[in-house]
């Protein structure tokens, strides 16, 4: 039965189309690791830190917009990559991407966090700069992915090494070596077949010359 089938439009299409499916293998890398980035896109939304009594996020910050959508992006374009291509390297970069952006973002509220504490003891706690709940759980997310994904890739690994050793190794069949035919010396006449006579020249019967 022929799986490439036309639709309304005509063009071809697969029977099977393109299912995102979670292998019965390491069902619970899989879980953890969609877990994870699910994670990571929720606390997009969520407050990263509060600076003076203001939450502040990727996506309602127009300085950070940018950085939330390339890591909502990344997060979902490496699900479907997993679970599409069973690709485990590509959503390993993508959520590399991630986490650097991700420290940079850390790297960057560092310096404003000590200025604003410096003159909270100053000014009271109200403004004090601390982090949100969706920093720790975007930070938990990338972490949590990273290692399913890394685990994921060994295990690929370790499979493919495995399939590897169990193929048989052809062996050549035994072909069997021409015989030589062997010669048999002449021990009658030629001429009346008679056995010759041993170190004569003459046949003993018919008296022929060999």
């Amino acid at each position: 039965m022929n799986q490439n089938q036309t639709n309304m439009a005509g063009m071809p299409t697969n029977s099977q189309g393109f299912k995102l499916e979670i292998p019965k293998e390491n069902r619970n890398l899989y879980y953890g690791f969609l877990a994870s980035v699910v994670a990571m896109i929720i606390g997009c939304f969520l407050p990263l830190y509060k600076i003076a009594g203001q939450s502040i996020n990727y996506i309602y910050n127009k300085g950070d917009l940018a950085d939330g959508i390339f890591l909502i992006v990344l997060g979902i374009g490496a699900i479907g990559v997993l679970l599409w291509k069973k690709n485990a390297i590509i959503p390993l970069v993508c959520q590399g991407i991630s986490a650097f952006l991700f420290l940079k973002l850390w790297s960057d509220v560092k310096d404003v966090f000590s200025a604003y504490n410096s003159y909270a003891g100053l000014l009271g706690d109200k403004y004090k700069a601390t982090y949100g709940i969706g920093f720790w759980i975007i930070l938990l997310g990338i972490i949590g992915s990273i290692a399913c994904l890394a685990l994921i890739f060994k295990k690929m690994q370790d499979d493919k090494k495995g399939q590897a050793v169990a193929q048989p190794i052809p062996v050549q069949p035994n072909v069997a070596e021409p015989v030589q035919p062997q010669v048999v010396a002449q021990n009658n006449c030629p001429y009346c077949g008679s056995p010759k006579t041993e170190g004569s020249p003459f046949c003993g019967n018919c008296g022929a010359k060999f």
